[in-house]
């Protein structure tokens, strides 16, 4: 199918000794520039950046291939709506430009404290729940004990939220002992989309 600003993520393997960990990078497609984010991914013990991060967004038609180059030089294309990012002690908003989310650090976890797509309604998240299979006990997901940019640039955020599972409220069978299940849940955001994604991990006592 075709794909307009379909976002890509790649790490890119670099000769040994042809770049430092401060390297810039710029990308093209033929002569066009493409507005690129990019970090380091591995740097050697002597300095030099072997792997690097690259996030971009390109237009493919169906059935399409395209042949990007990739420039150590500095950037000079940017992109036409970068991420916003507001923090405060108790949230974090991103703004996409399609997208506006926030997640809350001082309520049960719930995805999003508040979400609102361009010209659409503000919505709210609901319960982030678990079922232990033996019991049938209830867990919701609690406060997060941990809210961080795990990855910031312009054109791609994804945060980091981590925390425990909580009994759901009269749900514990008296002298019961409620698991211990934490959860690592990280959401992705790309600049002018309305998209994202989420990645939820169960973490047990281990």
């Amino acid at each position: 199918v075709a794909r307009r600003a379909e976002p890509v993520t790649s790490g890119v393997c670099l000769p040994r000794g042809a770049c430092r960990a401060d390297q810039p990078f710029a990308l093209f497609d033929g002569e066009t520039e493409i507005p690129l984010q990019s970090a380091p991914l591995v740097v050697g013990r002597d300095g030099g950046l072997r792997w690097v991060l690259l996030d971009f967004q390109v237009d493919v038609g169906a059935k399409e291939t395209r042949r990007l180059v990739l420039k150590t030089r500095p950037p000079v294309a940017r992109p036409a709506a970068a991420i916003q990012v507001d923090e405060d002690d108790d949230a974090l908003a991103v703004d996409t430009g399609a997208l506006r989310l926030a997640i809350a650090k001082r309520k049960p976890f719930a995805l999003f404290d508040a979400l609102r797509a361009q010209g659409g309604p503000d919505l709210r998240g609901g319960a982030v729940e678990a079922v232990e299979a033996k019991t049938g006990l209830r867990l919701r997901a609690g406060e997060p004990k941990r809210v961080v940019l795990e990855y910031r640039g312009p054109l791609r955020v994804t945060a980091r939220v981590e925390g425990a599972y909580e009994p759901v409220p009269d749900a514990l069978p008296a002298g019961g002992a409620a698991p211990r299940l934490g959860y690592v849940t990280r959401i992705t955001a790309w600049a002018g989309r309305s998209d994202v994604l989420v990645q939820h991990i169960l973490a047990n006592s281990n």
